[in-house]
Order: structure tokens, then sequence, then C-alpha cells
């Protein structure tokens, strides 16, 4: 059950000393960014008291060649991979279940091209909103109309990801606030570049000796939860928006 909680919650301040990896200049077509964030658990400790009140998650974006971006969850336990291509307009998931010793990846068409804007951006400075820094912006996400703060570095060009709200964004972001009730924070730590140290991280990724699951079999996996445990996941989502 806590590993079904933290699947559905995985979906995006400086830190000092930022870990970056020398590039070579024929592939600086290939790099990564990873970012961390504290997930706090202390409002839902009433609910799953085994759970630990903090766990920090992180995500990687990768820029792998001229038109393939790839988001990689925290690799410990039940790695997600989901591959954009914009060449070919096809959007792919891999999930693999280290439980089980399988995994199921499919492929859909993208809906959406690099080039669409994502969201309405107000830039804080020639606004006159001095009480904040003026490094930052603020992005009004569509169609959600979720805010987010962002801390820009307009030495390195962005991750050519949607998640981190490019082409609005030109410059990659050291620091992205969610806006609202439940306030959440990522921070960038480390930059990557160069094919072979991305291959090495791609392959942390990969499980050897997995079965590929069907589409039906995919399906069925959420018959295997007990009404108890859909109503107990219910009531984590729940206070976990307030």
């Amino acid at each position: 059950m806590i590993a079904l909680i933290l699947f559905v919650l995985a979906f995006p301040a400086y830190h000092k000393d930022i870990k970056v990896s020398e590039p070579h200049i024929y592939e600086h077509q290939y790099r990564a960014v990873k970012y961390s964030m504290v997930l706090d658990f202390t409002s839902i400790q009433d609910i799953v008291p085994i759970m630990e009140n903090k766990k920090t998650a992180y995500i990687y974006y990768v820029e792998y060649g001229d038109s393939l971006v790839i988001r990689l969850s925290d690799p410990a336990d039940n790695p997600m991979l989901v591959e954009w291509d914009y060449r070919n307009c096809t959007f792919t998931p891999e999930i693999y279940l280290d439980g089980l010793m399988k995994y199921y990846k499919t492929t859909d068409t993208m809906h959406f091209a690099i080039e669409d804007s994502r969201g309405v951006v107000t830039n804080l400075c020639e606004q006159g909103d001095f009480s904040a820094q003026c490094d930052s912006v603020r992005i009004t996400k569509k169609p959600s109309n979720v805010e987010y703060l962002l801390y820009v570095n307009d030495t390195i060009s962005n991750i050519g990801s949607h998640e981190l709200f490019y082409p609005d964004i030109k410059y990659l972001p050291y620091k992205i606030v969610k806006c609202g009730k439940r306030t959440s924070i990522w921070y960038l730590e480390e930059m990557i570049y160069g094919k072979q140290a991305i291959d090495s991280l791609l392959q942390l990724y990969h499980r050897i000796g997995y079965e590929r699951i069907s589409e039906e079999e995919w399906k069925s996996l959420g018959n295997f939860q007990t009404k108890e445990d859909k109503e107990l996941l219910k009531m984590v989502e729940q206070r976990l928006k307030e």
C-alpha cells in the first residue's frame, strides 16, 4: 500500500553547489538535469502511521539527441521512464514493477508540439514586484491555471521539456515553486553532459529479466486492491490536497 501511495505522488531555493560534469562540444545534445523535492507526509500520519514523515524525491529530465526528451523518477523502487519523441509525435511511459518482476510499456500519440506555449509568463521585475528576486518569473500553466514561481539561471539553456515550461522559459530553472495551499519546491541539484554519462544514467533504470505485461494485465492490476485499500488511498489523496 505504501508503494501505491508513493506511486500516486510521483508524478515536478538554490543549492550552493550544483554538480556539473564538463561537456564535450560535439555532445551538447546529450544532457540531463536532476531535481529534488522533500515530500511531507506529516498530514497523513493518522491515516498511514507507518509511513515516514518526510521523504526526498528525485527526478531527472534528459535531452537525448535533438528530438527525444526523457523523464526519470527515482530509480530505487518501481522506476518510471517517460519519453516524448517530438520528431515522431509519440509519448511512451515505461513502468517497472519490482515486486512482480514485470514492466508495462505503451506508446500513444502526443497531442502537442515542442513549440506550443505552456502558459502565461509574468516578469516580476518588470511588474515592479520588488518583494521577489529579479531572477524570478511567474507562469500560469495552461489549462490547469496552476501558478508556478520560477527562479532562472540565465547562463544555461533550458531542457526542451514542457514540464520545465519550455519554450516559454528559455533558461533552466534552478528553483521551481508550485503555488497554492500545499506549496512544493523543486531544487536543481546536478547537471550531466555527454552521451556516455547519459547512457550510464539510463542503465540505472533498466531491469534485466523482467517480463512485459499486456494491456489487459495492466488494467487488471487495479482489481487486486481491496475496498479498504481504495478508501484509504482516496482519504490520503484528499488530505494531501487540503
